[in-house]
């Protein structure tokens, strides 16, 4: 079923129905073109107010100066006056989907023609008014639009850059040509008052007149042009093969076939939405088919939470990710007096794992609290010093739930409710506690042998909540996910700490931040992780660089999720 994309404007705009693919390039998104608008409006209006004040002032004290300079300088008048007018289509061609080394060549080749126009349409204009300040301003404003020619990684700074340095020379010129015997600092609303106000002269007798329209003028020009250097300045990735509806169905095949556990897929590339699609069925004994609203276990994609309640504490001032964890979970024995909650959040803890402490023919189901005991009353050391290796631990992560209870005073699962879930409008998102929370929607797990089916749900260890309790949509993660890009709820810095691989004593890096492996895939950033607990198999991949973000959820077991998630990847990302 092929449908139009839907843009994620707001958490609760997610539209919500059963299959979504579409196979079409990205389109810039809202942020990048807000983002551009605002700088538009700020370094294109404002020196155009001041250079409208500039010349009232010098229309006021009228002064003359050699004629040949200002027909040197109308050259650069008119380039600047077509450069301007032209804007919408030279956006256009920064947008294209002509790779970068095409575009480049295709804007040079205007701004050539531009220069050519403009000196042959100089020749025979009147030499009454000068130009000096259109240099700078059409630095200002042409090389914005260039940006549309930068790859999506370097536009930011790159942008940025060309504004301030745009920004400087306007300004420089401007009180340089002050001081200069110029009777008028040219306009492009002079071009309209030149043929329709003067009369012998830069008007020195009508000056309020000539700033009215120059003012109106470039309110009119500075809106038109402000839209189009926003969209050349949208980060654009570039163009990569989209997969046809055939290779998603292959990829599937497995999860679409009769009576079998099923899967939900979400692909989401800025703020656009290419795939939203659910395979199989979520309760195979009701024959109840998964949806993009089904929600799933999540397993260890709940790391990510439980470091993001840990960080909001953390920014609350209501704990140090240096603290001892001791501080807080005094039961732990004094040979793990060492270990902070920064090891806990990146494994390196050195803390066994509370799994091998408890037997496959153990029937009770173990919790937090429990692993804290069976680490601390079976464990009689570390495998490691704190800091000085790398150990994937189940344990660490069920330490920080406790850690975030004790310190908050609430229930984790309130916790993370309050804090996340209900901010971002993840409505049918839970911790799962039995018998506190009734899931809505809710696969069922599954493991498949050949063509036989078996309800395999639970396991002993699934009522731990920090390591792997929360059940959530790919409806649901996609408002995560929109979070993380616009405005992370951990603010900027602990988020960067997040997404940095933590380093070693040694000096050896690790491949995990806090909730997040930290990797490049085939020379692109890489943010992942995966899930795998019985009877549900996961994997969320972020390309941060490239704005694509690919969620797989699955009920059965073993599903290897994470295959299927590298496989869009390579069809989404340019080489």
């Amino acid at each position: 079923m092929f449908a139009p994309r839907a843009p994620i404007l707001a958490p609760s705009s997610l539209p919500v129905f059963h299959s979504r693919f579409v196979p079409a390039p990205p389109r810039p998104t809202n942020q990048a073109i807000a983002q551009a608008s605002i700088g538009g409006a700020v370094f294109s209006a404002l020196p155009d107010f001041l250079l409208s004040a500039v010349c009232l002032y010098t229309w006021l004290h009228p002064m003359t100066f050699d004629p040949q300079l200002v027909k040197r300088l109308t050259v650069l008048t008119l380039l600047e006056f077509v450069i301007v007018h032209s804007a919408p289509f030279t956006g256009l061609v920064a947008l294209s989907e002509l790779k970068t080394i095409l575009k480049t060549a295709a804007l040079v080749g205007l701004g050539a023609f531009y220069m050519l126009f403009a000196w042959g349409f100089s020749v025979g204009f009147d030499s009454n008014w000068p130009a000096i300040a259109f240099f700078a301003l059409m630095l200002n404003r042409l090389l914005p639009v260039l940006l549309g020619a930068v790859p999506s990684s370097a536009q930011k700074t790159f942008m940025a850059t060309c504004w301030g340095l745009g920004v400087v020379a306007y300004l420089g010129t401007i009180f340089a040509a002050a001081l200069l015997p110029i009777p008028a600092l040219g306009i492009t609303a002079d071009v309209i008052a030149a043929q329709h106000f003067t009369s012998g002269g830069m008007w020195p007798e009508q000056p309020y007149r000539a700033l009215f329209m120059g003012t109106v003028y470039f309110a009119l020009v500075g809106t038109w042009e402000m839209c189009a250097l926003a969209l050349a300045a949208c980060e654009r990735p570039p163009q990569a093969t989209t997969p046809t509806r055939p290779t998603l169905e292959a990829l599937f095949a497995r999860f679409a076939a009769a009576g079998m556990p099923g899967a939900s897929v979400l692909v989401v590339r800025h703020d656009s939405v290419l795939v939203r699609e659910s395979f199989g069925l979520s309760d195979v004994e009701g024959n109840v088919a998964a949806t993009p609203a089904t929600n799933y276990r999540l397993a260890s994609l709940t790391k990510q939470f439980t470091a993001t309640a840990i960080l909001l504490l953390a920014r609350d001032g209501a704990l140090s990710l240096d603290d001892a964890v001791r501080d807080r979970l005094p039961e732990l024995p004094a040979y793990a007096r060492d270990v902070t909650i920064r090891h806990l959040l990146t494994h390196t803890s050195g803390l066994w794992d509370y799994e091998a402490f408890v037997p496959d023919s153990q029937v009770r189901q173990v919790h937090d609290a429990d692993a804290l005991t069976l680490v601390s009353t079976r464990a009689e050391s570390l495998y490691f010093a704190p800091g000085t290796s790398w150990r994937y631990s189940n344990t660490g992560y069920a330490l920080l739930a406790l850690i975030a209870e004790r310190v908050s005073g609430q229930r984790f699962a309130d916790l993370v409710r309050e804090r996340i879930f209900v901010p971002l409008e993840m409505r049918d998102t839970y911790a799962h506690e039995e018998g506190r929370t009734d899931i809505p929607r809710r696969a069922w797990g599954y493991t498949v042998h050949g063509d036989s089916v078996t309800r395999t749900d639970q396991s002993n260890t699934s009522a731990v909540l920090g390591d792997g309790g929360i059940y959530s949509s790919i409806d649901d993660l996609a408002r995560w996910d929109a979070s993380l890009r616009r405005a992370p709820l951990v603010g900027d810095s602990l988020w960067q700490q997040a997404t940095t691989a933590f380093v070693l004593g040694n000096g050896t890096p690790t491949e995990y931040g806090f909730g997040w492996f930290v990797e490049r895939y085939k020379g692109h950033a890489r943010l992942r992780h995966h899930g795998e607990t019985r009877g549900f198999t996961n994997a969320i991949s972020r390309f941060p660089d490239d704005g694509l973000t690919i969620i797989v959820l699955t009920n059965r077991t073993g599903s290897a999720p994470w295959e299927i998630a590298d496989a869009l990847a390579d069809l989404y990302l340019s080489p």
